[in-house]
């Protein structure tokens, strides 16, 4: 098991006009497979994107300091192209934090 510290996603975007910040933890991602049925961990949830999904995807990632939004009002409010531009911004923010810690791993071993 490594000791690397791993760089858990969290980001900011700007939602109902504020900003406020995404974070894809743990606890995110167990919400989110138990909304979808989908695993995390094999890909599959990456598959196939749909509307419902990203819905679930946003919903995941704000509980953490938004904890009062439920995934009936991020359906209510938000249109498939908003979803998209937040898709975006999650996977461009995911994405930074494992090139982080693959940078810190790599440090780690060198």
């Amino acid at each position: 098991m490594s000791n690397a510290k791993k760089a858990i996603p969290e980001f900011e975007v700007d939602f109902r006009g504020k900003k406020t910040k995404l974070v894809y933890n743990n606890r995110a991602f167990c919400l989110l497979e138990e909304k979808t049925g989908l695993n995390s961990l094999d890909g599959s949830l990456w598959r196939n994107i749909n509307a419902s999904l990203l819905s679930a995807l946003l919903w995941a990632g704000l509980q953490k300091y938004n904890s009062e939004v439920t995934l009936d009002s991020i359906r209510d409010e938000f249109s498939n192209e908003e979803l998209l531009e937040y898709a975006q911004a999650i996977i461009e923010g995911v994405g930074m934090a494992l090139s982080s810690d693959s940078k810190k791993n790599d440090e780690a071993v060198a």
